[in-house]
């Protein structure tokens, strides 16, 4: 009898702290899937709900682009090798591309059912600008 005192003891603080940190196992439960082939096109465009954000006030007026939209070529050549690029864009698991030459889009197209108007993560770009702010 002592013993199940005990064990349901334990057991209803283990679950009064599971309740009291469910947002942190969550966020932890969603980190741990965050690259899975079959979550990650709904992780990257949802991550504000998967981890903590903040959202960055624009700085000025919305920049609008000029557009002088073209195709993409059917094939390239990467490294002497002709390659295909839809194949390309569907190895890469590719969700968005925008093109920009001398100053305006020639190409924007988006896959695996996201658009214009979702949310993307913007860790390789901020590298760069990081990087570039900081000389290295």
């Amino acid at each position: 009898m002592k013993a199940i005192k005990i064990l349901s003891g334990v057991v209803l603080v283990l679950l009064i702290l599971v309740g009291l940190n469910w947002a942190s196992i969550e966020r932890l439960i969603h980190v741990k899937s965050l690259f899975d082939a079959d979550k990650i096109v709904q992780n990257f465009s949802h991550m504000d709900d998967l981890l903590f954000s903040s959202d960055l006030p624009r700085s000025g007026e919305e920049h609008t682009w000029e557009t002088r939209l073209s195709s993409l070529p059917v094939n390239f050549t990467d490294r002497g090798k002709e390659k295909n690029t839809a194949a390309m864009l569907e190895e890469l698991q590719t969700t968005a591309l925008v093109v920009v030459k001398d100053g305006s889009i020639v190409f924007e197209d988006y896959y695996k059912g996201t658009g214009k108007e979702d949310l993307r993560i913007s860790w390789s770009m901020s590298k760069s600008f990081v990087s570039a702010l900081t000389g290295l």
